[in-house]
């Protein structure tokens, strides 16, 4: 059984499938989740039970593998039922396992707005 499992293992880490997608557009999507293993939280962010409105994404080059995720985003925007808002979202983006960049930035909420060049580096 053991020897089983380890070849599911090196077989599903050896699967480096990628994914690409050329446009994407999504206006007034309503998105629900609840994991129904963790209580409801009162306060704050409920990463847990989600319930989105408004959501509208236009993105472009979007780019998917196993360790990088990467594209355009003009326009995004949505609501959730706690009070958060995320206004507007633009930027060019790239999340691998050496870090994220998020390049001409974007984001703003009712009372933040950043922009610019964000960059994380991991360390290994």
């Amino acid at each position: 059984m053991v020897k089983e499992v380890s070849k599911v293992v090196v077989a599903t880490l050896n699967n480096d499938w990628r994914a690409t997608i050329g446009k994407v557009d999504f206006s007034d999507i309503g998105l629900k989740y609840d994991d129904y293993n963790k209580p409801i939280q009162n306060q704050g962010m409920d990463y847990a039970h989600l319930t989105l409105t408004g959501l509208r994404l236009q993105a472009k080059a979007f780019s998917y593998s196993m360790d990088t995720i990467s594209g355009q985003i003009s326009e995004g925007s949505v609501r959730n039922k706690d009070g958060f808002v995320l206004s507007a979202l633009r930027t060019d983006f790239l999340y691998c396992k050496t870090g994220v960049v998020l390049k001409d930035l974007n984001l703003e909420t009712p009372g933040t707005t950043l922009g610019n060049y964000s960059g994380l580096s991991f360390l290994e």
